[in-house]
């Protein structure tokens, strides 16, 4: 597999930084200890970030290519999760 320089692994993670700096703390802190729990279980997966304004979703694969993607966790934008809004006549 494909290994980043450790100057590009350092700007992507920055760039990862940024991109979820944006989200409340709390779920910020929750994305990343999903990150550190993917990155011990799938050490040589290439790690795709898709930054758009639905969600922030991070998928791990066998080259860059999204077609070989076999995991993805995404995080709701702030201000889209309008899922928890919706009534649950079950509670």
């Amino acid at each position: 597999m494909k290994r980043k320089s450790s100057k590009a692994a350092a700007s992507s993670q920055k760039q990862l930084d940024s991109f979820l700096a944006r989200f409340p703390p709390e779920l910020a802190t929750l994305g990343r200890r999903a990150l550190v729990k993917m990155r011990k279980r799938l050490p040589n997966a290439i790690e795709l970030v898709y930054d758009n304004y639905n969600a922030l979703v991070i998928g791990f694969g066998s080259s860059e290519r999204p077609s070989d993607r076999f995991f993805d966790r995404a995080l709701p934008s702030p201000g889209r999760s309008e899922g928890a809004k919706l009534p649950d006549p079950r509670k």
